[in-house]
């Protein structure tokens, strides 16, 4: 009989023990599930600078009215800076980014043949270009592919003007403001936890209507090329 007593204490006693580590085993479990959500970052903002090269597309020079035949839109360099959120409830896969960059293109247009006699152009555009993206992204360790697109705004010179449609000239520095978008899709890639580079395609359009008593317009696009880095918090 003590024997039996002895074994059914032990069994209980047993039974109470497992069941006291099972509970701390689960209580355990529970705070690792749930641990990360308490680190998890209500919104990710990151910002960057770059570089970038234009490989603008040959588009007629518009003066007084009429396209100059030929107009070469030469290359050139340029850069930008860009900052951007990923809020939490998009699981960081959509975000909103700003952007602001500056590039360059020299025109040319030679001398042709127009309804007012002949006609001309020359001058080198200089554009600071404002813009604001939806961003779409896959929210990778390392490796974050994305694409988006964008509009704003470019705030434009056309300096060094040489332009001449029969009898009638300008010269000096023509301004204009106009509608700005873009395309993109790029890569980035996290060094460290909060360092990462990138590299990025962009195609950027705007029809620049420049002043002057000519009224010089192009309808621009350029494919772009950007490399960079920056900080993510």
């Amino acid at each position: 009989m003590c024997i039996l007593i002895g074994n059914l204490w032990g069994g209980w006693g047993g039974s109470s023990s497992y069941a006291q580590e099972g509970l701390a085993q689960e209580v355990q479990d529970d705070s690792e599930r749930h641990e990360p959500h308490v680190q998890q970052k209500a919104v990710e903002i990151y910002g960057g600078l770059y570089l970038l090269g234009s490989l603008a597309k040959n588009r007629d020079l518009n003066v007084g009215g009429e396209a100059l035949p030929q107009t070469t839109v030469r290359d050139h360099a340029g850069g930008g800076i860009k900052a951007g959120v990923f809020p939490a409830f998009t699981n960081y896969v959509v975000g909103i980014q700003a952007e602001m960059f500056g590039l360059g293109s020299e025109i040319v247009a030679p001398q042709s043949s127009g309804s007012g006699g002949v006609q001309s152009g020359r001058g080198t555009m200089l554009a600071w270009n404002t813009l604001v993206s939806l961003i779409v992204r896959y929210p990778g360790d390392q490796f974050q592919p994305y694409i988006g697109a964008g509009a704003g705004w470019s705030s434009s010179l056309l300096v060094g003007t040489d332009l001449m449609k029969g009898a009638t000239t300008q010269n000096g520095i023509a301004r204009d403001m106009s509608f700005a978008y873009q395309y993109f899709t790029g890569l980035r890639v996290n060094l460290t936890e909060r360092v990462f580079a990138f590299g990025e395609y962009k195609f950027f359009g705007s029809r620049f209507n420049w002043s002057g008593s000519l009224q010089p317009s192009l309808d621009f696009r350029t494919h772009i090329v950007a490399l960079g880095a920056g900080l993510s918090f």
